[in-house]
């Protein structure tokens, strides 16, 4: 298994994955329909963006997870930069192996190395958006 930089070829196969990302968390109760060209098309301007980064996990030449951030600020605090994640996702055939953690562990390392003093993790689910905020060293849960 390999965790790399995805690149322009990947953009198909990320779409689907951010389509079953949907089906799984609390998107999927808002009524649309997902259009996968749009989707490859926000993923190739956030390629372009040096404040985005998207890891894929392969395996076997073949994508099974990826991790999505932005360095961004809040609006109230706008020289404290931290890292959101916008997509993170693993194929159901390899959860419980802790590839989402080592996804997650390489975009934290590129946030600390652009100069983040953190990163929130959100996890949408029906029951509620849990947000994981992490002060490089401790980690908060913080439901909304």
């Amino acid at each position: 298994m390999t965790i790399r930089l995805a690149n322009v070829e990947d953009l198909g196969v990320v779409a689907e994955l951010i389509v079953a990302l949907r089906q799984e968390t609390i998107w999927k109760t808002v009524a649309f329909t997902p259009d996968v060209l749009e989707i490859e098309y926000g993923l190739l301007i956030a390629l372009c963006q040096p404040q985005h980064r998207l890891w894929v996990a392969e395996d076997d030449g073949a994508i099974i997870g990826m991790c999505g951030v932005e360095v961004t600020t809040q609006r109230f605090i706008p020289t404290v930069p931290y890292l959101q994640e916008w997509a993170l996702w693993v194929a159901p055939s390899h959860r419980r192996t802790g590839l989402a953690g080592q996804l997650w562990r390489r975009a934290c390392r590129w946030g600390k190395e652009v100069g983040a003093h953190g990163a929130v993790r959100g996890r949408p689910t029906a029951r509620g958006e849990q947000l994981f905020f992490q002060y490089w060293g401790r980690l908060r849960c913080v439901t909304s």
